[in-house]
């Protein structure tokens, strides 16, 4: 709902923006504001009922733990202990 009525404030402020200016750079700024909100609203509306879901393949080999990771895991089983 609030992305429609965003994009619906874009089109009424479009609308006046033309009518009310002559200033070229502002006709711009909100043209491409609408062009770009309206290719979000195709997407919204295209992928609204889109069920969809990728997975890996079984057989994807997995990620090797980095040293990172180690360190991370090792905080966090720490601070589970003390909580």
């Amino acid at each position: 709902m609030t992305y429609f009525l965003n994009f619906a404030g874009i089109i009424a402020r479009f609308a006046t923006v033309i009518i009310e200016s002559d200033d070229f750079m502002l006709h711009l700024q909100n043209g491409i504001a609408l062009g770009l909100n309206t290719i979000f609203m195709i997407q919204f509306a295209m992928y609204w009922n889109n069920t969809d879901t990728k997975t890996a393949p079984a057989d994807t080999p997995k990620k090797k733990a980095s040293v990172y990771d180690k360190v991370n895991a090792s905080k966090n089983t720490k601070r589970a202990k003390i909580e």
